[in-house]
């Protein structure tokens, strides 16, 4: 009997196994849609009006191939290749952490404290170079030294059982641990970072839910004012920034 494979039946067949997966049962009509989307070179969209076309044989094994990849775990951007960040389309690989949504308030914060078109601003341990490209994108940078060091740098545990999440397996671990000690990157960033700062300079740093507070003490320590943390949309402490002023 021959089996139907035109584009409605070959994203049912998608969905179908995505939610068999604990991995990726929570997206997976989204996931089908988007990995047929990607195989199909085409968009979303316009698989939904177009149900009745076939896909090729070729084509519907590529597929397969990418539907039982995110069934184990892999995240969904390095099958296509793209994540989106700052709606700007960005390219990334098994070689780079994932841009996750809460780093663009690392972003906003660094836009709202440097509102000037000129400056120079450093992102500290760019994996993908999301937050380079975001603030390059809004302000178009110039100057002599820096205004701005961000970072989103490694801050989870060698031993944190967080690692053994499925959703982390297919990440790099040099993009999320430093080792044994989780601040440990963090700290080094606040201890040097006032060496590298305009007079008046912000330094900016995205850290795990529980560690704010010790982030806060080590940039006062580092000589930092205005030590502040800001909450992200989950309502965790997320980022910590602080303005150098020497005396």
């Amino acid at each position: 009997m021959r089996v139907n494979t035109n584009v409605a039946s070959v994203l049912a067949m998608g969905a179908e196994r995505l939610r068999a997966s604990a991995a990726a049962a929570a997206s997976a009509a989204l996931d089908a849609g988007l990995l047929l989307a990607h195989t199909l070179r085409t968009t979303r969209v316009r698989l939904m009006s177009d149900g009745a076309s076939a896909v090729e044989p070729a084509a519907l094994e590529r597929y397969r191939v990418l539907i039982e990849r995110r069934a184990r775990g892999e995240p969904l951007a390095y099958l296509t290749g793209t994540r989106e960040f700052w709606s700007l389309p960005l390219r990334v690989s098994g070689a780079v952490l994932v841009p996750r949504p809460e780093t663009e308030l690392l972003v906003e914060r660094a836009l709202a404290l440097r509102a000037a078109p000129e400056g120079r601003v450093v992102d500290l341990g760019t994996g993908s170079g999301a937050i380079a490209l975001a603030l390059a994108h809004e302000r178009p940078l110039a100057g002599a030294r820096f205004d701005l060091i961000v970072s989103n740098p490694p801050y989870v545990a060698a031993d944190d059982p967080a690692l053994a999440d499925p959703a982390l397996a297919h990440e790099p671990r040099l993009a999320l641990t430093p080792g044994a000690d989780a601040l440990g990157f963090l700290r080094q960033i606040a201890r040097d970072a006032p060496q590298h700062l305009e007079p008046g300079g912000w330094l900016l740093l995205e850290h795990g839910a529980a560690q704010a507070a010790a982030v806060r003490h080590e940039l006062v320590l580092a000589g930092c004012r205005y030590v502040r943390s800001h909450r992200d949309l989950a309502g965790h402490e997320r980022i910590t920034e602080g303005r150098y002023d020497p005396l």
